[in-house]
């Protein structure tokens, strides 16, 4: 089977490496059997993984899971890599460079910026691997108190980013793209003020902002004026 289990221990009888013991939790000396080591130790598993363990038992844990994930063809060395290039902050980091490359304006990329810091104080040390449908639930359901619309934005913002992450992985990692819950919001409808009120928050306006800047005034003057430009 592919993969071991070594130490740099030797036998003290004989001063051979001492061999794993397939399933028993054990290193082993191939000559004096009563010699056993259970420590420190570490899994090598093809010429890419290595990873260290305190115990044989622990690394024996280690290396099953491998040879599982081998057999079901979902192995990916990436997910053991001390950078953790599929942690959510990784990948994260790794999209907000993307959407700078594709010219979006700044205040777009600041709120793509702030949905994914808000998630990632719950997944930045996760794999995305492990982020399915009940952790993406949960996010949504701590910040129930957010109203729906605001909600609906930030799933907008979550939905392009898996997008992303399953495009460029799905030929070698076959990361699949989660189901987001269905969000319902209504939007609502503009207050409308009569003239005389119109006026009175132009004068205010003018009073507060026009010896510090009178185009604030003027701005706010011409959006009563053409009703497209308000819409």
């Amino acid at each position: 089977m592919k993969g071991s289990i070594y130490v740099s221990q030797k036998c003290h009888k004989c001063g051979s490496g001492l061999g794993y013991v397939e399933g028993r939790g054990i290193l082993q000396c191939p000559k004096h059997p009563d010699v056993n080591w259970t420590g420190n130790c570490r899994v090598k598993f093809g010429r890419t993984h290595s990873k260290r363990f305190k115990t044989v038992n622990e690394a024996e844990r280690h290396l099953t899971y491998l040879r599982a994930q081998t057999d079901h063809n979902v192995f990916d060395v990436r997910d053991w890599q001390k950078d953790a290039p599929f942690s959510f902050l990784t990948l994260r980091n790794q999209f907000l460079k993307h959407k700078h490359r594709t010219g979006i304006s700044s205040k777009q990329i600041r709120h793509i910026e702030y949905v994914l810091e808000k998630a990632g104080r719950d997944w930045d040390k996760m794999n995305i691997k492990q982020i399915t449908e009940a952790e993406i639930d949960d996010f949504f359901n701590k910040n129930h108190k957010v109203g729906n619309k605001t909600l609906a934005n930030w799933k907008s913002v979550l939905n392009h980013f898996w997008t992303w992450v399953v495009r460029r992985e799905r030929r070698q990692s076959k990361i699949e793209m989660p189901v987001f819950p269905e969000i319902k919001f209504k939007l609502a409808w503009r207050n409308i003020v009569d003239i005389e009120t119109q006026e009175s928050i132009l004068d205010e306006i003018s009073r507060i902002s026009f010896d510090i800047n009178p185009r604030i005034w003027l701005g706010v003057k011409l959006l009563t004026l053409y009703a497209r430009g308000r819409t």
